[in-house]
């Protein structure tokens, strides 16, 4: 079923007309999200009172960022099993200098004080950019630039975000679009709202139900009398 969506602003859409492909109702499906939901902690679902801005900062190279974002080796496995060990998970996210969207991620989303925590206490943000000449180390061993990177990940838009497992074996031939556990995600092109029902999603791992992310995402503007 597709389902034409152009009014969804307040509930955390960007401001486009956009067609959004949605799963059949099916009451089966729903119980299996209620009972996956059942013992998960879940971040309060109220709007909280509009706390001032986190301000973003600006690096070297003019990317938008923020002043919790470590440095790194760009050894994407060292990165990988440093998040792990700390009980965060590990999101690559490709970004480019004059980015509408990477600005809209950092400046609009991220500046909003429950969002920036959640991220920063859930995630570790690794960015890349588009056209960078910094050598990274993909999670099969592979050492090419950033730039070359984005195009072995199939990356053409920016910015471009990749939630990565908890572990990766060793001896892996894979690249990490190939292990990526949630299909590319562009954060900036959708609002606060559907943003952090993303981050939420993987951190409770949904992704490992076969259920889709908007079925979780409907229930949760309904919670908020969204839907």
């Amino acid at each position: 079923m597709i389902k034409l969506i152009s009014s969804l602003v307040l509930a955390g859409f960007c401001a486009l007309t956009i067609m959004v492909p949605l799963a059949p109702a099916h009451a089966d499906d729903q119980q299996k999200l209620e009972a996956f939901l059942k013992d998960k902690s879940l971040p309060n679902i109220s709007d909280p009172v509009e706390l001032p801005a986190v301000k973003a900062i600006r690096d070297a190279n003019g990317l938008y960022t923020q002043k919790w974002v470590g440095e790194s080796f760009l050894d994407l496995r060292e990165d990988l099993a440093e998040a792990t060990k700390t009980g965060k998970r590990l999101l690559v996210v490709f970004e480019q200098k004059g980015c509408i969207y990477c600005k809209k991620f950092h400046t609009e989303i991220l500046s909003k004080k429950y969002i920036n925590e959640y991220v920063r206490e859930n995630f570790v943000l690794l960015q890349i950019n588009l056209w960078g000449d910094r050598e990274v180390v993909d999670f099969d061993g592979t050492t090419v630039t950033e730039k070359k990177l984005a195009g072995r990940w199939g990356v053409v838009n920016t910015p471009t975000a990749f939630f990565m497992p908890e572990t990766v074996a060793k001896d892996s031939k894979k690249s990490g679009r190939e292990l990526a556990v949630f299909p590319a995600f562009f954060p900036g092109a959708f609002g606060p709202l559907t943003t952090f029902d993303t981050f939420t999603w993987v951190k409770i791992k949904g992704y490992e139900t076969g259920l889709s992310f908007q079925r979780f995402h409907i229930r949760r503007l309904k919670e908020r009398g969204l839907g």
